[in-house]
């Protein structure tokens, strides 16, 4: 309870429950065939994107109040449209190039919506090509990031927990500095362990299934 963040055991943990809501989303429309039909998948993300919260921008108060029906829960708007973008490149992978000077663009609408009322709307579209380009470019030679197993998921759930713990071992009143260079290493080898004990035998076990099903 004396922690800069109080009565909080573990606050990456919120957005879980709506990234599951998202693939349960695709796993419909996969069963759909719609997935196969990328204009209304298209046409989709676009209905998610103008339905984020554009109270900053005047000329979109209007169209907002016509989608206010669709406004149905706050924080699924505030995060479809960067899970619709993420799955859009992915489904458009064959046709969006790897680019440095895309990279540069995008890089810059980030800087110049950065004290605007869009920056959530440019990073949602901006921010997701400069992650695909930063995990992709042959330039940076990223390929074998991954090679000893995805670490990153771990980093996600664990960092607030241990973090946490940190501070209230140690004083709530250290900086985040200090915060940090103790607890990446512990993250770092909670991560490995989930990897190879949780998430790495959950994909296994994930082929396996997908195996046996299409083999049915």
């Amino acid at each position: 309870t004396n922690n800069p963040l109080p009565n909080k055991i573990n606050g990456s943990l919120w957005t879980l429950w709506y990234e599951f809501v998202c693939y349960l989303f695709v796993l419909g429309l996969g069963m759909a065939g719609m997935l196969r039909c990328k204009p209304i998948v298209i046409l989709l993300c676009v209905c998610f994107f103008i339905t984020v919260d554009w109270a900053d921008v005047p000329v979109m108060w209007r169209i907002n109040d016509y989608l206010s029906v669709l406004r149905w829960q706050e924080d699924y708007l505030e995060l479809l449209p960067y899970f619709a973008c993420g799955s859009l490149i992915y489904l458009l992978r064959d046709k969006i190039p790897i680019s440095p000077i895309l990279m540069v663009g995008a890089f810059l609408v980030l800087l110049l919506t950065l004290r605007t009322g869009v920056f959530k709307q440019a990073f949602a579209i901006a921010g997701s090509y400069l992650i695909i380009y930063f995990a992709f470019s042959r330039r940076l030679q990223f390929d074998n990031f991954a090679k000893k197993g995805d670490f990153s998921y771990g980093f996600y759930i664990y960092a607030f927990p241990v973090q946490q713990a940190v501070s209230q071992t140690l004083a709530p009143d250290i900086n985040w500095m200090e915060n940090i260079s103790i607890s990446f290493p512990i993250i770092l080898i909670c991560a490995i362990a989930s990897w190879h004990w949780v998430e790495g035998p959950a994909l296994s076990t994930k082929k396996r299934l997908h195996a046996i099903l299409i083999s049915k």
